[in-house]
């Protein structure tokens, strides 16, 4: 027998209902608060901030290379110019690349209302995030080994390799996961003066934290050590996580 035509359409319109809840929670899933946007103009909005962004972080790691070369020794500068670079790469270029390309997938997929990929997408990005944390942990440890025994450091200088590298690799890096994914979130809903606001306090409390570990130096008379840079680098990175922690509100149920 056929079911009767009354109880098809409240199945249908029950199954439908399920549907429209169940795309309801990804696109909550993904971004609370972000509109699906045919023109593009998420993206468009996203793009002079990024810039931005970029520039103010770039000019703070020319400023913090300056303040090194100024205060240090010869020898700190001349392990600067090896490792600042590579510290720089692992912990902080990487994990931005990976989040900024989450940026423009999401948006994309967002304005194309593709919910489901943009879903996946926020899933898998953490998951890179995390293999990516792992290896930086395992490359720190050699890096931290080889550097020492090829550059041939003095006893008083074994400490850079072995507490500078590792903390800019390790913290560095997990913070900086945490801040650039907190980034582009920001971007994606279009909260860009707040994202400046924190972009910039990251900046200036690196700065601090760096010359107020020189000023400390200069006060004993004592040498600055680079690993109280990456000290100040980690406290300013610190600073802002814990704010988004209990400020942002899309890491709690709304």
């Amino acid at each position: 027998l056929k079911e009767p035509s009354v109880h098809a359409s409240q199945r249908s319109r029950s199954q439908t209902n399920r549907s429209q809840a169940n795309v309801q929670q990804t696109i909550d899933s993904v971004a609370t608060r972000v509109t699906i946007d045919p023109e593009g103009q998420v993206m468009k909005r996203t793009t002079a901030p990024l810039l931005l962004n970029y520039l103010i972080s770039e000019l703070v790691n020319i400023f913090i290379v300056f303040i090194v070369w100024h205060y240090s020794s010869a020898t700190a500068v001349s392990q600067l110019s090896v490792a600042y670079p590579i510290c720089y790469f692992v912990s902080q270029a990487i994990p931005r690349a990976i989040s900024q390309a989450q940026v423009a997938y999401i948006t994309k997929a967002i304005a194309e209302s593709k919910v489901k990929q943009a879903d996946e997408c926020l899933a898998y990005h953490f998951v890179l995030q995390a293999a990516y944390f792992i290896l930086s942990l395992f490359f720190a440890f050699f890096l931290s080994i080889s550097f020492s025994g090829q550059a041939q450091l003095a006893d008083t200088d074994v400490n850079y390799a072995s507490v500078y590298i590792p903390l800019n690799c390790t913290l560095g890096t997990l913070l900086s996961i945490f801040n650039n994914s907190t980034e582009a979130l920001l971007l994606i809903e279009g909260k860009n003066t707040f994202n400046m606001v924190r972009s910039v306090s990251t900046s200036l409390l690196q700065l601090l934290f760096i010359l107020m570990a020189y000023q400390f130096s200069a006060a004993q008379k004592e040498e600055t050590s680079l690993t109280q840079m990456a000290i100040g680098q980690i406290l300013g990175q610190l600073v802002p996580a814990i704010v988004m922690i209990v400020y942002y509100q899309d890491f709690k149920p709304s």
